[in-house]
């Protein structure tokens, strides 16, 4: 509960800012609200790209720290090479290890 009252007043504090942002276009300062829609098309893909970056890194990382036998290795990794860390370890460590023991089939 708390957290979301926290939440509610950084929303607060925000809102105006966004309400009155200027944009850029062409040069000319514009409201943002003027932007072009592939604009904000583009800043939504953005972030849903990101977001999903994110949580397949989050992911990745969970899943070096409870089975990954060279655990200090892949997390300097993929810490420090982010993205690319994490894509190295999903296809270097976690395909092969899930290649190596098979799921046993369900009855």
């Amino acid at each position: 509960m708390k957290k979301l009252v926290i939440l509610s007043l950084l929303a607060l504090l925000v809102l105006p800012v966004l309400v009155s942002a200027e944009c850029t276009l062409n040069g000319e300062v514009v409201p943002c609200s003027e932007m072009p829609t592939w604009f904000w098309i583009f800043i939504a893909v953005f972030a849903i790209v990101g977001i999903l970056a994110f949580i397949f890194w989050i992911w990745m990382f969970v899943d070096c720290i409870i089975f990954e036998e060279n655990k200090l290795l892949w997390i300097l990794i993929i810490i420090f090479a982010q993205i690319i860390g994490t894509i190295l370890y999903y296809f270097l460590a976690k395909r092969k290890r899930n290649q190596q023991t098979p799921r046993q089939s369900q009855m």
